[in-house]
């Protein structure tokens, strides 16, 4: 309800419910909305969870990048989580970029 009146914090216990399936079946393609949602509103862990999903593909297609961004916003407001997930994704991206090249060479 309180997801529905605009409230960040109401978005962001919608998108734990569907997260971990508190009264309503696991459905993390709608965590992954209501996170983002709350994150768009400022919701640092709205931010750090929204970063999560896209850093693992859980509900939305895994975009490190992406992730990265809504880490650094949740970091921004000292979100602790969120600060030491920053150099995992860091490392994520590294190793997906040292690849590249060999998997440009084999589509070829």
């Amino acid at each position: 309800r309180a997801a529905s009146q605009g409230s960040a914090q109401g978005m962001y216990n919608k998108g734990c419910a569907y997260r971990d399936g508190e009264g309503v079946e696991v459905f993390l393609t709608n965590a992954f909305y209501w996170f983002r949602v709350a994150a768009s509103r400022g919701h640092r862990g709205g931010q750090y969870n929204t970063g999560c999903m896209l850093a693992n593909g859980d509900g939305t297609p895994r975009d490190l990048v992406e992730a990265r961004r809504y880490f650094e916003k949740a970091a921004a407001q000292v979100h602790t989580d969120a600060c030491v997930a920053i150099p995992y994704v860091d490392r994520d991206i590294r190793r997906t970029l040292e690849r590249l090249p060999a998997a440009i060479e084999a589509a070829a």
